[in-house]
């Protein structure tokens, strides 16, 4: 919606200032005539009703696409820095809860994330971002930052972090993850 204002209001000032031009080589003294309208009264005239017939819809475009509770099969790449041979992915199902979905659980890989924290979780649209920790058993743990998007049925997310401590071999990571919506819990 911004964007469509910002080009009218690129166009309005292209008209009036051609429109200036055109009257100041007509009569190189010209600097306003009593009749013509200032830009700002331009912009006005055209924008006002614009954003009038607009607003009805800004409730609508701000509204993102909320993620759906129910059953998800989850899909994870991880690629780790400086290890010959990478993990295959894994998949596995788990069911959402709309609590999941509200405090951002819902999109930490962990099968029922009782050893994951989450941080800064932060959604508009549906751009998500927030940092993450998990303990691993006996491991340290590791701690990141992911970030994607979501949809209704899903959502794509790609993470990046690093193990504390870092194991033999095992610094830095990242990793790709998706959802797909299958239908209800319990099915």
């Amino acid at each position: 919606m911004l964007e469509i204002i910002n080009d009218l209001i690129q166009q309005i000032v292209w008209i009036h200032s051609i429109d200036i031009i055109n009257r100041w080589s007509r009569n190189p003294g010209y600097v306003t005539l009593p009749h013509s309208p200032t830009l700002e009264e331009s912009i006005m005239r055209i924008l006002l009703p614009a954003a009038l017939l607009a607003l009805p819809s800004l409730p609508a475009a701000a509204a993102a696409p909320v993620m759906q509770p129910g059953l998800y099969e989850i899909t994870a790449q991880m690629v780790m820095k400086g290890m010959p041979m990478q993990m295959p992915a894994s998949s596995f199902r788990r069911c959402i809860t709309p609590q999941d979905i509200a405090d951002g659980s819902a999109y930490a890989r962990g099968r029922d994330n009782k050893d994951c924290t989450i941080s800064h979780f932060k959604q508009s649209g549906n751009s998500i971002s927030y940092d993450f920790s998990c303990v691993m058993q006996g491991h340290g743990s590791m701690v990141g930052r992911a970030s994607g998007s979501s949809h209704a049925s899903g959502y794509d997310m790609q993470t990046n972090g690093h193990f504390v401590p870092a194991m033999e071999g095992m610094g830095e990571f990242s990793q790709k993850m998706s959802a797909k919506r299958l239908g209800d819990c319990g099915k």
